[in-house]
């Protein structure tokens, strides 16, 4: 099988759950609180404090949550409740993000948000896997693509 490992060195399998965190496709499955803030405060550990209020604020500007912070997450549309999951990815601080069809339910201008917050991402030395079908976003946004299907792995 193999190994995965962090920084040159193997990692349990509590470890790596403790490492990764995952924006699932059907977000629905992964929205718990009782409004985004809350939801918010989870992926932080509950820390209650002005740091973390900040944090939460700049993350839910940067995703066009701001005016949602006491709203119900299943009151959200799809493209909301995606980027709600993906902000609290974000705000968890792991080392690798999993995000699964980031950009579905959301509309081109949303799409190029994430493609900026993405990258963003990636230049804080945080691991992303992406899984998409979404070309446009992988153009706009991956340094290299691996395509998987039945016949063939590609890569590009």
């Amino acid at each position: 099988m193999g190994d995965v490992m962090f920084d040159g060195n193997r990692q349990t399998r509590k470890e790596r759950k403790r490492a990764v965190s995952l924006v699932m496709q059907d977000v629905n499955h992964q929205l718990f609180s009782d409004s985004v803030w809350n939801e918010c405060l989870l992926a932080v550990g509950g820390q209650d404090n002005e740091s973390t209020h900040a944090q939460i604020e700049a993350t839910l500007s940067k995703l066009d949550l701001s005016d949602k912070a006491q709203v119900h997450p299943m009151a959200l549309s799809g493209g909301q409740k995606q980027r709600l999951s993906l902000a609290c990815a974000l705000l968890s601080g792991r080392k690798v993000l999993l995000l699964d069809e980031p950009t579905s339910g959301l509309d081109f201008d949303h799409m190029l948000e994430v493609v900026s917050l993405v990258r963003g991402i990636s230049e804080t030395g945080t691991a992303i896997i992406l899984v998409t079908h979404d070309r446009e976003f992988l153009n706009r946004c991956c340094d290299s693509v691996i395509e998987l299907n039945a016949a063939s792995k590609e890569s590009f």
